[in-house]
């Protein structure tokens, strides 16, 4: 292969990835602003309240939703409401709560999160194209302080 298949390979799939992207953001500007313009959802805060649904990545359709949605929630609101990111034992933790089995339901993700030098995980721009999407897909709305 020589390197020109390389880059046309890497842009290729970098394409693919924006239009995921894309799609998801345009799906949650949509729900989000419906959400808004009735008020009807209620609002869920992930470090407090308990979702309807026992989350669970292997379960069904709205069990993977809360999983996803708990996930980034949790994250979320480490870094918005303490200014840091999750340590490895809180990212174990949060993943077990969100239904995987151990820590390493986050390599299933590989947009929304960096970890530092400490291996502390933090939540980045694309995390909040995750979270929009699943508060969008549960009917729930963003605590005021996540949003």
């Amino acid at each position: 292969m020589t390197a020109t298949d390389i880059v046309r390979e890497t842009i290729n799939a970098l394409r693919r990835q924006a239009d995921v992207l894309e799609h998801l953001l345009l799906t949650d500007s949509a729900a989000i602003n419906a959400i808004d313009a009735d008020g009807a959802a209620p609002v869920f805060d992930p470090e407090t309240d308990e979702p309807p649904v026992k989350p669970d990545v292997a379960g069904t359709r709205e069990q993977q939703d809360w999983c996803a949605l708990v996930l980034w929630g949790r994250l979320r609101a480490i870094g918005a409401r303490q200014g840091r990111g999750a340590t490895p034992d809180e990212s174990r933790e949060i993943a077990k709560a969100a239904g995987y089995q151990d820590g390493r339901g986050w390599n299933a993700w590989d947009l929304g999160w960096s970890k530092d030098e400490d291996g502390n995980r933090h939540f980045t721009p694309d995390g909040m194209i995750h979270l929009r999407h699943y508060y969008a897909k549960v009917g729930r709305a963003l605590p005021e302080d996540l949003a």
